[in-house]
């Protein structure tokens, strides 16, 4: 990350079971590795205001407050790699590794009460990838390739309100606030890689890792306001969530200078979200998630989130100056990336913009087998104030698409903060 994202060519650490396996080869002796990030997400939306002739409301305006995140930065998201060449069993070639890591938390938390409320309230969701990998050296200029299988472990954890469209409009006290949790275990992946220096001093990389889908099972529980609570209460019950996670093609071209002093890589990043068009919770039923009514129960139907994502992109620029031998490396990068979702799609719970970060920070020797690194970032998502959203309120019961309620400001900034250890035991040269 200090290096702006552009670390694909030759990361030179265990963190490439993840980047590049490839890159593994070029790794000596044994290396273990722990490190953390935390996210200071900042985002905001500000609702547009309904206006006299609206749908909804014939003779009356409504104004909203704007609403941020509120999601402390802690906990931080963990990692655990290491790397062990087989030289010592006449194997110097061929490197293994182990890992497992989450990438870095997107939490979010908003007012339970606020104008945000029917896309999403709060969602701690996260993954767990537990990994083994291998890179290999063939004999021609440094040529390497590798390969990552992994399991992946995908939380969801998401709370929302439903209006029941019993009273008045959107109004809160006929909500029915719902938490989701569920799981889904074992998700096969694999990344794949290759790298090769055929002009001396310069590498050219490539990782591709596979796309997987997310089919979760959990429950739903929740709580009805008291307007709808003088009528009804919420039954919890089994759920199942699905979503679609992307493809990721990694591309880089990085410059050592032949002092090793220094060096610069430019990469290039896409992904392909555009086959992820919309989050699914499907309530078991007969018996599942439903409003009991006086006069009999009213079951939820399955609830569509659309996503309508679109493939993305992002060119990162980076690299690293060796500032004292053995001892203190500086580094620093910059990118862009393109947002993956259309602003007509824009909603609190579908949150994504162009941004553009600047990065930097460095590794600490501590002698010659142990090393700390820091690295910190500052990202800028580009406002974007939407007027014609399709992202409408839904009746949970009737599934009818009711009237637009995302229109309005977006924003914001992030910090990311990242801080590592690690060691190494028998390094060569």
């Amino acid at each position: 990350y200090a290096r702006g994202g552009a670390n694909i060519a030759a990361p030179s650490d265990p963190t490439a079971v993840y980047l590049n396996p490839a890159a593994l080869a070029g790794q000596s002796g044994f290396s273990f590795m722990a490190m953390a990030d935390a996210i200071s997400d900042d985002r905001t939306f500000e609702r547009a205001p309904d206006r006299l002739g609206r749908p909804r409301f014939c003779c009356r305006e409504t104004d909203y407050d704007p609403v941020a995140n509120e999601q402390p930065v802690f906990p931080p998201s963990p990692g655990v790699y290491l790397a062990g060449n087989l030289a010592r069993v006449g194997l110097p070639t061929l490197t293994l590794a182990a890992a497992v890591y989450g990438p870095p938390r997107n939490d979010t938390l908003f007012p339970p009460g606020g104008p945000q409320r029917y896309s999403q309230v709060e969602a701690h969701s996260l993954q767990t990838h537990t990994a083994i990998a291998a890179g290999y050296e063939l004999p021609w200029r440094k040529t390497r390739v590798g390969l990552t299988l992994a399991m992946i472990d995908q939380f969801v954890d998401t709370g929302l309100a439903l209006n029941s469209f019993y009273g008045e409009s959107e109004e809160r006290s006929w909500d029915a606030n719902i938490d989701v949790k569920a799981r889904d275990s074992l998700i096969p992946n694999a990344i794949v890689g290759a790298s090769t220096e055929a002009i001396a001093n310069v590498t050219v990389a490539a990782s591709y890792q596979h796309s997987y889908d997310v089919k979760a099972r959990g429950r739903a529980s929740g709580e009805v306001g008291p307007g709808l609570g003088q009528r009804a209460s919420f039954r919890p019950g089994k759920l199942g969530v699905e979503l679609k996670m992307p493809a990721i093609a990694r591309g880089a071209v990085r410059f050592d200078a032949p002092s090793r002093r220094w060096n610069a890589e430019g990469a290039f990043v896409y992904e392909n979200w555009s086959r992820n068009d919309e989050v699914l919770f499907s309530p078991d039923q007969p018996g599942g998630i439903a409003l009991i009514l006086d006069f009999g129960s009213a079951p939820v139907s399955d609830i569509v989130l659309p996503t309508h994502y679109r493939d993305t992109w992002s060119l990162r620029f980076g690299g690293e100056w060796v500032a004292v031998p053995g001892s203190v490396t500086i580094r620093s990068g910059v990118f862009y990336e393109r947002a993956a979702i259309a602003p007509e799609w824009l909603q609190v719970g579908n949150f994504d913009l162009d941004k553009a970060g600047v990065t930097a920070g460095g590794r600490y020797d501590l002698g010659s087998r142990g090393w700390i690194e820091l690295c910190a970032g500052y990202q800028h998502w580009f406002p974007v104030e939407v007027t014609n959203s399709r992202v409408r309120i839904i009746d949970p019961l009737s599934v009818e698409e009711k009237w637009p309620t995302a229109n309005g400001k977006y924003s914001n900034t992030r910090i990311q903060v990242m801080a590592a250890a690690g060691v190494r035991f028998g390094a060569g040269s």
